[in-house]
Formats: C-alpha cells, sequence, structure tokens
C-alpha cells in the first residue's frame, strides 16, 4: 500500500474550505484511489499549513495513475492557482 500525503499553505487563508471542496470532489471518482481524507487546518502556528490531504493506494501504479487521472487534473490546475506552497511525501506501508 501506498500513502500519499500533501500539505498545502494558501495564498489566502479564505481559501482553506475551497481547497478542501476541491479536494474532496475525487472521492469515487478514481479507480486507483482506495481513500482519502482532507482536513483544514484548526490551529494557528509558524509551522502549521492550510488544508492537508491524505490517500491511500494499493501500489505506486496506483498513485502514477491518479496523477494522470482526468478527474485529478482541474483539482492540481486550482490548488496550483491558490496554493502558495506545499509538500509532500508517498511511503509504502
Amino acid at each position: 500500500m501506498i500513502r500519499h500525503i500533501v500539505l498545502f499553505r494558501m495564498n489566502e487563508k479564505a481559501d482553506a474550505e475551497a481547497a478542501a471542496g476541491q479536494l474532496r470532489s475525487m472521492e469515487g471518482k478514481i479507480p486507483s484511489l482506495r481513500s482519502i481524507e482532507v482536513g483544514v487546518n484548526v490551529v494557528e502556528s509558524d509551522r502549521a499549513h492550510d488544508v492537508a490531504i491524505v490517500t491511500t493506494f494499493d501500489d505506486l501504479a496506483g498513485l502514477q495513475e491518479y496523477a494522470k487521472h482526468p478527474e485529478h487534473q482541474p483539482v492540481t490546475q486550482w490548488m496550483h492557482g491558490h496554493a502558495a506552497s506545499a509538500a509532500a511525501i508517498d511511503y509504502e506501508f
């Protein structure tokens, strides 16, 4: 199994809920996406990010399918236009 986690800092804090909605919109639409959890930060600090997405895939091929999937592309474009930065990690478990 592969876990894919991305943390976003938004250009505007007000965009965090919209970003979460964009990310959640993929649920049930990408066959290789086994689970998705999206959260908006509730504790402000210097190291905090605004939005997190935690996804699970069977294998690296599933993660790669997700990255190229037509349902993922508009979400990625929206996030690139509204996020100041992102940090990601992908690991096997």
